[in-house]
């Protein structure tokens, strides 16, 4: 209860929850307390509506209270992918498919093969729940041959089949290289739970899905910041930056898996994965890069357009577009070169941060092992935003990608996040996690 507001009893009932109906609560002015409520079980996933009713009290004076507030009761966080990790694998047991269905699994994708007559779905062995109004995210990685589609079937919450959207996805596959298909949606009213089916239709061909991702998304976060997520862990001991990647240890390494490049060969051609740490306000980033020519630049204003790594930060978090910092790394002249291409507007103008060639305090080490080159770089906060710091469970927003020159000009690039080798901006960013150390 706010201050001076004087006293106040109320009744909460949360019988919708399946609660208690009458708890009861009194409050002095400047007092805080926390009601447990305790759903009933089996209680779907679902917006509640709890009502307090009583009184304030002051100066004399009885004032009526009734107020409704709506809660959201689910099980999954926001950004909580709810299809599981080895969905792709037999042993995962998440897909359905027709008994005549000629379906394969590896370690982390399913085929499927289909023909001019049966052709061959997959569908979730059980339906999803969702939660009307509530904003979701579906994607795929795909490749194949033919024209894959993705059908949502909406149930409510009797099971009841409401309305299938039969093409709510098309895509016409390429049969080398997965493809990311996805797409938000809203759940709409009385719909309690979705179905999700990937299939091809009187069509001789196959297709192959890996990485499938279902989440809730948040009204105050880019949907890219829970859509594609790395976490930078927290060490007692700051990695040496000396190109060495063997003292990463375990750290777990992330694809880079974004193609935009002409003539692109494969991954003997690019491939590249990267890791992130972080210590005393520091983030340690070490970069794999598979690249069967190596070309190094002659300036370090124009690296991206040689081999070369670009990452870019957005500490702001906002749903709009937000000014970032970004930086290059290279070799120029047989030595690791950095440059800062662009900086936070910041309320104080502060010595040394301004775009430029090797920024204060930013380091980097690059070593060429026959066809790999090894990345190994230090960014503090401060060169990033002034004013930044690190703190445990803390989201920034990130994108990283890796430059291909094989002598003859940029043919391209990988990249993970987004928004950086387009230019669209720090919306299509995607988000860095802070973990503290264990």
């Amino acid at each position: 209860l706010a201050p001076g507001a004087g006293k106040a009893e109320l009744s909460v009932d949360a019988s919708t929850l399946g609660a208690a109906a009458d708890a009861r609560l009194a409050l002095a002015a400047g007092e805080e307390k926390t009601l447990p409520l305790q759903p009933g079980e089996k209680l779907p996933d679902g917006r509640y509506e709890i009502r307090l009713k009583g009184e304030l009290r002051k100066d004399g004076l009885r004032i009526p209270l009734d107020r409704k507030l709506s809660v959201l009761l689910t099980a999954a966080a926001v950004g909580e992918n709810r299809i599981p990790a080895n969905a792709q694998s037999k042993e995962g047991q998440f897909w359905w498919h027709d008994a005549d269905t000629a379906v394969t699994y590896s370690a982390d994708a399913c085929r499927v093969v289909t023909d001019a007559v049966r052709g061959g779905a997959l569908r979730t062995r059980r339906p999803l729940p969702v939660i009307p109004g509530e904003r979701y995210f579906f994607s795929a990685r795909v490749r194949g041959k033919g024209l894959l589609r993705v059908l949502f079937a909406e149930r409510n919450a009797k099971g009841e089949l409401l309305r299938q959207k039969e093409n709510f996805l098309n895509l016409t596959l390429d049969e080398k290289e997965f493809r990311e298909v996805s797409s938000e949606w809203t759940a709409p009213r009385e719909t309690a739970s979705l179905q999700i089916n990937l299939y091809e239709w009187k069509t001789e061909g196959w297709f192959e899905v890996s990485e499938c991702r279902f989440l809730r998304l948040s009204d105050d976060l880019p949907a890219m910041r829970l859509i594609r997520q790395v976490r930078a862990a927290e060490v007692r001991q700051a990695p040496v930056i000396d190109g060495d990647l063997a003292n990463w240890g375990e750290a777990a390494f992330h694809t880079i898996t974004g193609v935009r490049m002409r003539d692109y060969r494969g991954e003997e051609d690019l491939a590249a994965s990267f890791a992130a740490r972080w210590k005393d306000d520091v983030i340690f980033l070490a970069v794999k890069v598979r690249d069967d020519v190596s070309t190094q630049g002659e300036d370090p204003f124009h690296s991206y357009a040689t081999d070369s790594v670009q990452v870019a930060f957005d500490v702001g978090n906002r749903k709009i577009a937000s000014e970032t910092a970004q930086f290059t790394f290279a070799q120029i002249g047989g030595r690791p070169s950095v440059y800062r291409h662009k900086t936070v507007t910041t309320p104080d103008i502060t010595e040394g941060y301004r775009v430029g060639a090797s920024p204060e305090g930013v380091r980097c080490a690059v070593k060429r092992l026959g066809n790999d080159t090894l990345y190994e770089i230090a960014i503090p906060a401060r060169a990033i935003v002034p004013t930044f710091r690190f703190t445990p469970g803390q989201l920034i927003g990130f994108s990283i990608l890796v430059n291909d020159n094989d002598g003859n000009g940029r043919k391209g690039y990988l990249e993970w996040g987004g928004g950086l080798g387009d230019n669209a901006g720090s919306l299509h960013f995607g988000g860095m996690i802070f973990e503290g150390a264990k």
